[in-house]
Parts: structure tokens; sequence; C-alpha cells
């Protein structure tokens, strides 16, 4: 047994208990993506462009939801991150899309692979639009504002994986031993590491849970609604239980008192 395969051994035997829940929940996601595309299958979804480019991003946000459950019960929480961070990016995608037909049309043909939003807008503004556009209804502006600046906070902690924000890889690869300074690569388990892989599950359902939460209300019937819709949101009640019950804001460094501001 090589190097990697004993530490990703021992990494599975150290979190399994740990995200044990954490992979359930994200199993019945699964399930519950399975469903609502039987439902569309059964005819129960709306035929239009909106709906077919939806079910493409989504059907790669299960993938990836998969690949991140695989990759942080192994250890890689940081690659996990990564992962999740292209799942937050295309549920605000989805939000954008919606149902307008348009939009859906453009974003099939666009060929600008190396920016992954809209033109001339900022992921800022993108952000408000998915708030904005979800069928929530917020008691005032205020509630409104603050899940923009969280939904915001949420995208700055997940690229500080992502991109590698030096403070956050200091914390979680290295190590002050005396007069020694270690940097440790490959599977990570101990420490902050079941803490942090608990959170980045987190964020991929939470990404996963809004995209087909806009998915399911503009490209199924009715009746197919009625029936995902109780499923749905007992999926998103039992996720914020997990994360009141056992996460922090965030396990990232908290920003300085001058942040740069996310455009």
């Amino acid at each position: 047994m090589d190097d990697w395969t004993s530490s990703e051994s021992l990494a599975i035997e150290a979190l399994s208990s740990s995200l044990a829940e954490y992979e359930k929940l994200a199993k019945r996601y699964e399930n519950l993506f399975l469903k609502v595309f039987e439902e569309i299958t059964q005819g129960q979804g709306r035929a239009t462009k909106a709906a077919f480019v939806a079910s493409h991003l989504l059907a790669l946000m299960v993938t990836d939801l998969h690949v991140v459950v695989s990759q942080v019960r192994t250890g890689y929480c940081l690659q996990g991150m990564a992962v999740a961070t292209g799942m937050f990016e295309r549920a605000q995608l989805v939000a954008y899309i919606g149902d307008d037909e348009a939009r859906a049309i453009e974003w099939g043909a666009h060929t600008n692979t190396w920016d992954w939003k809209p033109r001339k807008m900022s992921i800022k503004k993108l952000i408000e639009f998915a708030v904005r556009a979800m069928p929530t209804v917020y008691d005032t502006e205020a509630d409104v504002e603050d899940q923009i600046d969280r939904r915001l906070h949420q995208y700055r902690d997940l690229n500080m994986g992502k991109h590698g924000n030096p403070d956050f890889l200091r914390k979680f690869l290295g190590e002050s031993v005396g007069d020694t300074y270690r940097i440790y690569h490959g599977s990570r388990y101990e420490g902050k590491a079941q803490q942090v892989a608990r959170w980045v599950v987190v964020q991929a359902l939470d990404a996963s849970l809004l995209a087909l939460t806009f998915f399911v209300h503009q490209s199924l019937t009715d009746d197919a609604m009625t029936r995902v819709l109780p499923q749905l949101q007992s999926v998103g009640i039992d996720l914020r239980a997990l994360r009141l019950r056992h996460l922090p804001q965030t396990p990232t460094p908290q920003p300085s008192k001058h942040p740069r501001p996310i455009q």
C-alpha cells in the first residue's frame, strides 16, 4: 500500500462517523434529483429552452456533489472546496436563466468559456439577482440584504480554498514545530479537517438545493411540484439543522478589517 492509499484509508476511518449524516443527506438529494427528472420523463415538465439548459447544469451538479463527498471523506477537503465553488457558481446561473428563453439560448450558445457568468454582470449583482428571484418571502428589505451578504461571504470563503488564499493554506496545511515550519500535502484528516469536511459538504448541498429549487418552480407542472416540494423542503430543513448543530459560520480565516470587496 503506497503512502497516498494509506493516508486515504486513515482519513476514511477518521472522518466516516463525522460525515455519516452529511453523506445520508447527500444521498437523499440525489434520490430527489432522480425523482424530479422521473417526473419530466413522464410528461410533467415544461418543454422550454430554459429547462433544457438548466437540466444540463443540474446533471453536472449532482455528479459534482458525489465528487465532493468522495473527496472530503478521503481527506481532500480543499479539492472538494474547489468543486463546491463551481457548484455555487452554477447555482447562480440556474437562477439567472430561470424561465427566460432568451437567456437560455444565449447561455447555451456562448463560447466565452473563460467567463462562467453573464457578460458585464458582477458576481455581486448575479448573487443579488438569485436571492431576489428565490421563491422566498422576506419580511423586510434588510432581510434580503442580509441574505445577499451571507452568500457573498459564502462565495469568498469557498474561493479561499479554490484559489489558495495564503492565510487559509497556512492554517490548514502548515504547522510550526519549534524552529521548523512544516507544509503538508496529500490527505488531511487531523485537526480542523473534520470541521472543514462537513462545511464543504454543506456548501455543495446548499448550492444543489438552490439550483433544484429554481428548476422545480420553473420547469415542472403544478401537479409535479405538489409531489416534489415537500421532499425538497424536508432536505432543506435537515440541511439547516445539520449546519446549526455542527458548524460555525465559516471554517476559514476571518476577513481583515478592510477586506477588498467582491466585484
